[in-house]
């Protein structure tokens, strides 16, 4: 049976009295038994004012309070459901509103807003008896978008994203008008925002997030990070760059340096909530005692990033910094190289499993494969026509890893031990073939990419010709011009010490040799430098050119015992 077609503003029985401090714009409901729904009552939030005879005559005084607190909103709507393809029929039943065809494409429905989910009953006497569920009840939780249109509320729903094979879900309502249709918006989507901020990090905008993206992917916003929050990332790529060539970089030339160029931050809601719940179940699974841990320490973990938000993190040498990391499920920063295409994909969504080892292979089954080393993502990232390539720094859960260190692993055999007894896996080809150490995680859900760093290579002529340049161009160097060549220097000094091939090694070292009034002073100042492994770099490199320069005739170091030997 259809409920009554709802009364005019001015029903008589809205009697006046003051509207409740805590709303502001609130309309006081119709107090009499005898009153139907109507426009006036229809536009008023339950919460905060007392409810009417009708609903509390049947409700105990504890059910009363309790729903004074649950409820936010409440009244009668016309309600629709269907999916994305219903174009058309969305046109004809937004137009029907209002005539006699009105009943072929709505229902109407007394609905109820809470704190926790939006439900709706077919009358109110069935909402108000307490013993009949609703007609549907669907968690605010799950909105993911609020638009409105006109007189018109549409809610889309995280729990059915638009795929190829199946359109978004939507639930359609018609508020009496436009003012308490935008009303009804403003809050669904203050209940939505307040129930995710408590399951979110600080700092999301999820209220951005649930206004009308035009796009087939909710609940995601990329946010460009500045350029403080862009040099901690640099460093964090410096640091763990290892100049290794595999046979993964298939004939490419091999940087010696990864440039960066911006950083966005990935804020996705869906994404987020799946692994923070993977992450508990992992820390959860954890031995009274310390996780394992690797030996020696995963490289991202040893770098002094400023800003951390624990003073003992920053002198035990531990990387916080873009984020606090969960030491009880053995969380990590660690790489993912990846195409253009993909890295947009995987933040849009998530890592899919189907698609491991199509890049590049699968060593070790069908997984979610991370590196400690920026220089071994690299090598599965390719570069767009701009030059630019994208890589993603994501958490990882590892908890308990199994360390296999066979030349020739079994990955059926791995992979059942892992989700038998552990964690993660740590494919040690540091150990067995000389190269990298691999991270991999048979449960996707156990990784979030939190960002995605676009940078470009630095060839070894590109990194040679920027430290002669900064020589020829200043006879005297400014503090500006040593900051400058601290950014290609100290690379240039790992590459004199650490790049496999030899030949590269000497020419590097006789550029560097060549220049010494530009080097020695930019490794001197890289001597107080906040990061341990450019300090060390710099005070071994120091000692290198000098030896260097001294055995080599034509340098400026040659037969000198001035302030450049020094």
């Amino acid at each position: 049976a259809m409920a009554p077609e709802p009364a005019p503003p001015s029903h008589p029985c809205a009697e006046p009295e003051p509207r409740p401090a805590p709303h502001a714009g609130l309309v006081p409901p119709c107090v009499k038994a005898s009153c139907r729904p109507c426009a006036v009552h229809d536009a008023a939030p339950s919460a905060g004012v007392p409810p009417t005879p009708s609903s509390a005559s049947n409700r105990p005084p504890s059910a009363q309070s309790a729903s004074s607190q649950r409820e936010i909103r409440a009244g009668w709507l016309l309600k629709r459901t269907g999916s994305g393809t219903q174009k058309r029929v969305d046109a004809v039943a937004s137009a029907a509103v209002g005539s006699a065809a009105e009943r072929l494409f709505w229902r109407q429905r007394y609905v109820v807003l809470s704190g926790d989910a939006i439900a709706y009953w077919p009358s109110e006497a069935a909402k108000a008896s307490g013993q009949a569920p609703p007609t549907a009840s669907l968690p605010v939780a799950e909105v993911d978008d609020v638009a409105v249109r006109g007189r018109e509320i549409v809610l889309h729903f995280a729990s059915a994203q638009r795929t190829k094979r199946r359109a978004r879900q939507w639930l359609r309502f018609c508020a009496p008008g436009e003012a308490a249709a935008a009303q009804w918006a403003d809050a669904v989507r203050e209940a939505t925002a307040r129930k995710l901020h408590r399951l979110l990090p600080a700092g999301w905008d999820v209220d951005s997030m649930l206004r009308g993206s035009a796009g087939p992917v909710r609940r995601v916003m990329k946010v460009e990070l500045d350029s403080s929050a862009k040099q901690v990332i640099q460093d964090l790529l410096d640091h763990t760059f290892i100049c290794k060539r595999t046979r993964d970089r298939r004939g490419q030339e091999l940087p010696v340096k990864l440039d960066v160029v911006k950083v966005v931050s990935v804020q996705n809601v869906a994404a987020w909530i799946t692994y923070d719940n993977a992450r508990g179940l992992v820390r959860n699974r954890a031995p009274p005692e310390q996780p394992s841990r690797l030996s020696p320490e995963i490289l991202t973990a040893t770098i002094h990033a400023p800003g951390s938000p624990s003073d003992d993190h920053a002198r035990e040498g531990k990387n916080t910094v873009p984020g606090a990391l969960d030491e009880g499920a053995n969380e990590q920063w660690l790489f993912h190289g990846t195409k253009v295409a993909a890295a947009e994909g995987i933040t849009d969504s998530e890592f899919r499993m189907d698609l491991a080892g199509t890049h590049r292979g699968s060593l070790y089954g069908k997984a979610v494969y991370l590196a400690e080393c920026s220089s071994k993502a690299d090598e599965y990232s390719e570069a767009d026509e701009l030059g630019f390539c994208r890589m993603l720094l994501c958490r990882a859960s590892l908890g308990s890893i199994l360390v296999e260190r066979e030349k020739h692993p079994t990955a059926p055999e791995l992979e059942v031990q892992v989700r038998t007894g552990f964690d993660s896996l740590c494919g040690d080809r540091w150990a067995a073939v000389g190269t990298f150490r691999e991270f991999v995680l048979y449960n996707s859900r156990q990784v979030y990419p939190e960002y995605i760093i676009y940078y470009k290579r630095v060839m070894q002529g590109d990194l040679l010709q920027a430290i002669s340049q900064i020589s020829h161009e200043h006879n005297e160097l400014g503090r500006a011009d040593l900051d400058r060549a601290k950014h290609f220097v100290p690379h240039a000094a790992r590459l004199a010490q650490t790049h496999p091939d030899p030949q590269v090694r000497y020419r590097t070292s006789l550029l560097l040799g060549a220049h010494a009034t530009t080097v020695v002073p930019t490794l001197v100042l890289c001597l107080e430098d906040r990061m341990p492994l450019r300090r060390r770099t710099a005070a071994a490199a120091l000692a290198h050119v000098a030896e260097f320069t001294s055995a080599t005739r034509g340098t400026p170091l040659a037969g000198q015992e001035g302030a450049g030997a020094e």
